[in-house]
């Protein structure tokens, strides 16, 4: 949303300035017919109008082709999902996942936040690539989809569950995770709600923090053997104080997505698996 209110407003000053200097290249030409001769430094200053008219208008139309794919994307993205719910979801607790595995087969569960727009479901991919620019039903958007990682068991019996999304600038998909770093809001979100084909499960929310993708991969905490690792720095970098811990015998579940305040930052939440 910031992102489009910048070029926004960048395409109000281009139209400004396209103003200004047609305004400008009027009055010129006026002043010329008066003096019925014409001037090297006025030509120069002529040619160097119509250079700044062009680049100008150029970057107009680039802006406001940029505005209309973004929204055109953002758009498409929750039309999509907002008709899956609907054929999906029988009532609040309850999914429909024949009908889910009818429109893609790779779906293992359902992903539920209150108050929030995740309320999602749940892919596992071939690889980590794909779903970052598919929907749900296959549709190439840059809104993508959530996902588990490719290496996790798909019934979720890994030790560490983590599953992927965007941080959409219009607040849909992981975005709402931004919530976290402030501890206010983990207060009213404790938790949140996962469905799947076989059980259903709470996840009570413990840590959460942002880290350096390259940090992330080079202390290996997608692998199980590195949970204690990983549960450690959370423990140590979470941005609220829920006053839970993680005991040996639970099982985790990790949600990542970008966090913008470095190049390459994640927040990452973590939470238990209670089955319900």
């Amino acid at each position: 949303m910031v992102f489009l209110l910048f070029l926004l407003f960048k395409v109000i000053l281009i139209i400004i300035l396209l103003s200004y200097i047609m305004k400008t290249m009027k009055e010129k030409k006026v002043k010329v017919i008066k003096k019925h001769k014409k001037d090297k430094s006025s030509l120069k200053k002529n040619i160097l109008l119509y250079i700044l008219l062009g680049v100008f208008s150029v970057t107009l139309l680039f802006s406001v082709y940029k505005i209309y794919t973004i929204t055109s994307a953002y758009n498409q993205g929750t039309n999509t999902y907002q008709s899956i719910k609907n054929e999906a979801k029988k009532s609040e607790r309850e999914i429909d996942f024949d009908k889910l595995k009818s429109i893609n087969p790779d779906v293992i569960g359902w992903l539920y936040s209150k108050d929030t727009m995740i309320d999602y479901p749940v892919v596992q991919g071939s690889d980590n690539d794909y779903y970052l620019s598919h929907l749900f039903d296959n549709t190439q958007n840059s809104s993508g989809s959530v996902f588990m990682d490719y290496t996790k068991n798909k019934n979720f019996k890994s030790k560490n569950t983590i599953l992927y999304a965007h941080n959409m600038k219009n607040g849909s998909m992981f975005a709402s995770l931004m919530g976290y770093k402030d501890p206010e809001y983990y207060n009213s979100h404790k938790t949140l709600e996962l469905y799947t084909p076989n059980q259903n499960y709470e996840i009570e929310v413990v840590y959460g923090f942002v880290i350096d993708a390259y940090k992330w991969d080079d202390n290996k905490f997608v692998l199980d053997e590195n949970v204690e690792d990983l549960l450690l720095h959370a423990k140590s970098n979470t941005t609220f104080n829920s006053g839970k811990t993680i005991r040996d015998s639970d099982k985790i579940i990790t949600l990542s997505t970008c966090s913008y305040e470095m190049e390459e930052g994640r927040y990452v939440l973590i939470g238990k698996l209670i089955k319900k």
